[in-house]
């Protein structure tokens, strides 16, 4: 099963929320809501109830938390059981391609942080599929994913390239 060849696959229906995993990694790759943003989700969801359920991804393990760690939180402090809606994808990487090209799709998002998204989504998609990668051919590929993910946000290819050395440099000091 490949990561990126197969789309991920959408249940179309809610569960309760009975034993949800946070998996840090996934959590860590989504940029922190400021404490006015999380105190206004907070008065939402006080107010109207939870509108937006939680997205989870289906293991063997159990239900991994993909999007909604605020919205669990809060749920958690306010006594209110989420909906869970669930996911099937084919690896770690689809899952974080997925967690990446939603965040992309969010107006909250600082400059640095849509870069580093973007950024992280080429380097992923232009990993090695085995290989060396010196022919030409392969360069095409990398221009054609640059063009692709360039196409998905409205930006050019050079920023693609560039926010994915923006990813690797940050990558590189934080871990």
């Amino acid at each position: 099963c490949g990561g990126h060849s197969k789309e991920p696959q959408i249940s179309g229906y809610f569960l309760e929320a009975v034993m949800i995993i946070v998996d840090d990694r996934f959590k860590n790759q989504i940029p922190p809501l400021s404490s006015e943003e999380y105190a206004l989700l907070k008065e939402s969801i006080k107010k109207d109830g939870l509108r937006d359920g939680l997205t989870v991804w289906k293991t063997a393990s159990g239900q991994v938390l993909v999007d909604g760690n605020n919205r669990l939180e809060i749920c958690r402090e306010l006594g209110i059981a989420p909906h869970v809606f669930e996911m099937f994808f084919d690896s770690r990487d689809q899952v974080e391609d997925w967690i990446d090209k939603n965040q992309l799709g969010r107006r909250n998002l600082s400059p640095d942080d849509f870069r580093m998204i973007l950024g992280r989504r080429y380097n992923r998609a232009k990993q090695p599929h085995g290989g060396e990668r010196v022919s030409s051919g392969q360069n095409v590929h990398l221009d054609k994913t640059a063009e692709t993910i360039a196409a998905e946000h409205g930006v050019n290819e050079r920023t693609v390239r560039r926010a994915g050395q923006f990813a690797e440099a940050v990558d590189a000091v934080t871990h």
